[in-house]
């Protein structure tokens, strides 16, 4: 069995997360994806050089549940022991009014539908921290020789070998069309078994996630990234 994490937003309810949905959730995912922000509306701080975390989510090819359980809102107090790695490895960069603004969002959508295997707020944020830290983007585009450039471009190609090679699996690539036209590398997503190993992300996954990223593409990695 697989995990994965991604965004597509489906309705449902905890009473109606039943067998009916479970079915469809068969051979279930985690799906980690990290973000190279890129977007205008961003506030990067000058201290952060690294890809954070985005989306910790329970999917499989074709079913990505969301909002399951709306009677369970997000209590910052529960995960009150984890509050500053949560600050460091998801960090807001959209300038929400409060982290529990930003973090209730990702519980309430994502969160909420890993209670059958993460039974609590506290355990489903430690494990997102926990698959964040057993992956190193940054070393990978390293080893690659694949630098931060306003001038030099890559292909998917490159990025997908890189990101193979230093993770041992397939990952997934998404890029971005900016706001100047310019195609730019923007997410990378990770996928594990429901033990929590790493496993190849699915061609349905890869393919899926890979918005702009053509193999004719010239893709930046913008020059604020850095080690």
């Amino acid at each position: 069995m697989i995990k994965y994490l991604f965004i597509i937003i489906l309705f449902l309810s905890l009473s109606q997360y039943s067998k009916a949905d479970s079915d469809e959730l068969k051979n279930p995912i985690y799906f980690l994806r990290t973000i190279d922000c890129v977007h205008s509306k961003c506030t990067i701080p000058k201290y952060y050089r690294t890809f954070s975390l985005h989306v910790f989510q329970v999917r499989n090819d074709t079913y990505t549940p969301a909002k399951c359980d709306p009677n369970n809102p997000f209590d910052i107090n529960k995960v009150k022991s984890i509050k500053k790695k949560l600050e460091e490895a998801w960090p807001d960069f959209r300038n929400w009014d409060s982290p529990q603004g930003f973090w209730g969002t990702q519980w309430e959508h994502s969160g909420t539908c890993t209670e059958p295997y993460l039974t609590t707020q506290l355990a489903y944020f430690q494990q997102a921290l926990t698959a964040r830290e057993n992956v190193h983007p940054n070393k990978a585009l390293i080893e690659a020789s694949i630098l931060p450039s306003n001038t030099t471009t890559y292909t998917y190609s490159q990025f997908d070998d890189a990101f193979t090679k230093h993770h041992g699996k397939k990952t997934t690539i998404k890029c971005m069309n900016s706001w100047n036209d310019v195609v730019i590398l923007h997410e990378i997503g990770y996928c594990f078994d429901m033990d929590f190993n790493a496993v190849d992300c699915s061609e349905t996954i890869r393919n899926e996630q890979k918005e702009w990223c053509d193999d004719g593409s010239k893709i930046f990695l913008l020059d604020w990234w850095k080690q």
